[in-house]
């Protein structure tokens, strides 16, 4: 409701009131002229039905104001009712639109949500599946890398000037055998070798030792590619004494002679692997008269890895 709304309803409620004091002492003054009147208007019966001309205009004006104010509260209640009705219908399709909205919404979040997990499965088997590849990968270059390896080894002499040799000789305490003996070195695989390390001895013993004592000097670095070969020469003397039980046929007394070699390499490809060779061989006395020959050791000292 507008202002100049509210300020006609007060001036005509003001109105009302007014006119109806001015009716209450219209009325009084009126009664009081019948009762001064009476014997007058007994008389005159068709007289008592006059009435002012004035009050027919103050009556219709009233009656008028009354309808007019009766049509403008109607009209201001059907307006009031519209605004409410329209409202009401404003609110409910609201509802509705919102309801309608938050079905689409669910909707589309229950799609991404399996979207989310469908997808979350399939990078899961990928990366399941990418593990097992880097895997067979990494087996399948550890199998290349030890296919391709270097294997370094004994290798028997080619050159006659490598052929052990046995020499008599003395010093102050008296005479000896001289063992001169080349461990010669090859290697077989297909990818360099770097020798960090050659030890050599030899030793007269029962039975060939597992655990021989290595007092071979301090070898120097040597880088070995495939299919070549690199020398150890070693001299051992060997003292008469044991020589002749070596030569020994008595089993109770017999010595063998031992010589033992280990080498250590590393592959050029994998410089944190290391990797060694073991071997042992006897002196077989039998053929000492067209050189001396030696044969594989069968203890468990030779080996490679």
């Amino acid at each position: 409701m507008d202002y100049v709304t509210r300020q006609f309803i007060v001036l005509a409620n003001k109105l009302r009131k007014d006119l109806r004091e001015a009716f209450k002492v219209l009325h009084q003054d009126f009664q009081q002229g019948i009762k001064s009147k009476s014997a007058a208007k007994e008389s005159e019966p068709d007289q008592r039905n006059i009435q002012p001309v004035w009050l027919d205009n103050v009556l219709t004006k009233y009656d008028q104001l009354e309808r007019n104010k009766s049509s403008e509260q109607y009209e201001w209640n059907r307006k009031q009712h519209s605004v409410q009705n329209s409202a009401r219908w404003a609110t409910w399709c609201a509802f509705v639109a919102a309801a309608i909205y938050a079905g689409i919404t669910a909707c589309q979040l229950r799609t991404a949500n399996l979207a989310l997990v469908e997808a979350r499965d399939t990078s899961n088997k990928q990366y399941t599946q990418l593990v097992q590849q880097i895997g067979a990968l990494n087996t399948a270059n550890k199998i290349a890398t030890a296919a391709n390896r270097p294997w370094v080894g004994f290798s028997a002499y080619t050159d006659p000037r490598d052929a052990p040799t046995l020499t008599r000789k003395r010093d102050s305490q008296g005479e000896y055998e001289q063992l001169q003996f080349t461990w010669i070195f090859k290697n077989a695989g297909k990818r360099p070798a770097r020798i960090s390390k050659i030890l050599t001895t030899g030793h007269s013993y029962k039975v060939c030792s597992e655990a021989p004592h290595y007092t071979s000097e301090p070898f120097s670095r040597a880088f070995l590619i495939p299919e070549t070969t690199i020398k150890s020469p070693m001299e051992a003397p060997i003292p008469l004494d044991e020589w002749n039980r070596i030569q020994d046929a008595d089993s109770k007394t017999k010595l063998q002679y031992c010589i033992y070699s280990f080498i250590e390499y590393t592959d050029v490809a994998d410089p944190d692997h290391i990797h060694t060779t073991r071997d042992c061989r006897f002196l077989i006395p039998s053929n000492i008269a067209k050189g001396p020959s030696f044969g594989e050791c069968t203890n468990n000292y030779p080996g490679a890895d």
